[in-house]
């Protein structure tokens, strides 16, 4: 077992780097978040499964297997035989892969402008009346199928900070559909939508809906929702750069983004609020209509809740 303890925490260490090292784990650079900062030792793995969680940028995993496979492709054969070895120690549990995929038949619609299918057409013209020129048809890599569960759905892609697809939401462009979005099956906490195009160093705004990016600044991030803590990649994407935000979810969610905007303040993240007043969501806004009132936010703080609380209870909205 002491053999096998030790193989293994020589092969850590030879993927990851020198580390801390103590009985029952190591603390290494974290490939995902550590490279401006080799010194800080922030990935704990644990030697007997492979285990492991970052605690800066919530990097984690049953196994080692996904991350490797990620980070260091030409280790994953070796890893396996090592992880895999028969012995007193319990085999790591493989960790299930979530790989997202397009749906079938996904055609970018930037490079079917003059398509003759009518269920294609119709798309277009609802990205049109979205206000969605041919140019972010390109920038957003917008698409459409032309059969299936997809048909006649309006769908946007997210890649991740390396360029890999890691979702995707689909909107219907029927007003009767039951079902307004179709999105893929992938832990919301765990991703950045778009955040191939994200500039950290810059004011990000923070919106609901993936359709709310059109209207917006290129420098936002849709929360797929209207829930944002500490527990999810987002939160600790921003904490860690320190980067400003501009609060911009709907009306209807002004308690939960309340309640974010407390919770980043207390990190010494400078927000600001969007007046939302006269529209349901940053969506039914014109872009310029939005560049003027994002120039005109106001910086929040701690008191903004309060106030906002009072007013609830004199409008007799909360018990």
């Amino acid at each position: 077992m002491k053999d096998l303890l030790a193989t293994r925490t020589r092969f850590l260490i030879s993927v990851f780097g020198q580390g801390d090292i103590n009985k029952s784990s190591v603390a290494v650079n974290c490939p995902s978040c550590g490279k401006d900062r080799p010194d800080k030792k922030k990935l704990v793995i644990k030697i007997d499964s492979g285990m492991h969680h970052c605690w800066v940028c919530g990097l984690k995993g049953r196994t080692l297997q996904y991350t490797i496979k990620k980070y260091y492709p030409a280790k994953i054969s070796e890893y396996h035989k090592i992880f895999k070895t028969e012995g007193n120690l319990q085999l790591a549990v493989v960790e299930e892969e979530i790989k997202v995929e397009l749906p079938r038949g996904f055609l970018l619609l930037a490079q079917n402008y003059k398509a003759k299918d009518p269920d294609i057409r119709d798309t277009l013209d609802y990205a049109k009346s979205r206000g969605i020129t041919q140019r972010e048809l390109w920038y957003f890599k917008l698409g459409a199928c032309k059969l299936g569960r997809f048909r006649r759905r309006l769908i946007m892609p997210s890649f991740d900070y390396f360029g890999s697809l890691n979702y995707f939401a689909a909107r219907a462009i029927d007003s009767d559909k039951y079902i307004k979005y179709l999105n893929a099956k992938a832990p919301k906490k765990n991703l950045i939508f778009n955040e191939i195009n994200v500039d950290w160093s810059k004011e990000v705004t923070l919106v609901e809906g993936p359709m709310d990016l059109i209207k917006c600044n290129y420098n936002t991030v849709p929360l797929l929702g209207s829930t944002l803590n500490k527990n999810y990649l987002l939160f600790q994407k921003i904490i860690k750069h320190s980067t400003s935000t501009l609060m911009a979810l709907d009306p209807d969610a002004s308690d939960k983004a309340h309640k974010i905007c407390t919770n980043l303040y207390s990190y010494g993240i400078n927000i600001r609020m969007l007046n939302l007043k006269g529209y349901e969501d940053v969506g039914e806004m014109s872009k310029k209509e939005f560049e003027n009132r994002r120039k005109a936010a106001k910086p929040w703080a701690p008191d903004q809740r309060l106030v906002h609380m009072i007013k609830k209870i004199r409008s007799g909205s909360l018990i």
